[in-house]
């Protein structure tokens, strides 16, 4: 039941999300996402029951695709604007893809090393939050990212300021 209400959700909210999460709502997006994720463990953290693992997918079936679509569209506007992005996209993708995938192996890590020194009731919970306000802390990296075209004004300005044209 909880992977037919996190998938059913998921597809649902994916859809929703690729067509209303436009660019000016973006950062706006991975907030919330970011916001609904850390404040669901919250749902599982205190009292574990069936009624609660469902609350539980009902949020991030909800907040996952709140998050990625905008995440994920973002990572690849800034790999097309970076440093010889049509010969070195591949390179770009695969780093992405090599930090994604060390966070992952680093919080199995963290997870794997706090329950062998640990005893597991005590620190579960704590990992939780820990390794849950991860998906918040994406929106303070991404804030200040602005991709707006700036050649366009500089060379509007270039031209007004030499006046070229009229020369």
């Amino acid at each position: 039941m909880f992977n037919l209400v996190l998938s059913g959700l998921s597809f649902v909210f994916y859809f929703i999300a690729t067509k209303f999460i436009k660019n000016k709502l973006r950062k706006k997006a991975i907030l919330l996402g970011g916001l609904i994720l850390f404040f669901s463990t919250f749902i599982i953290l205190f009292n574990l029951g069936y009624v609660q693992l469902i609350i539980y997918a009902v949020f991030i079936g909800i907040a996952y695709p709140i998050i990625n679509v905008p995440y994920v569209s973002m990572t690849y506007d800034v790999i097309g604007k970076a440093w010889k992005a049509k010969e070195m996209r591949v390179e770009y993708i695969v780093v992405r893809e090599l930090f994604v995938n060390l966070g992952r192996v680093a919080s199995i890590v963290l997870f794997l090393g706090a329950v062998m020194l640990f005893p597991a009731k005590q620190v579960i919970p704590v990992l939780l939050i820990i390794l849950g306000s991860g998906h918040l802390i994406i929106y303070f990296f991404v804030k200040n990212i602005y991709l707006g075209t700036k050649q366009k004004k500089e060379v509007l300005i270039k031209d007004q300021i030499t006046d070229e044209k009229n020369r």
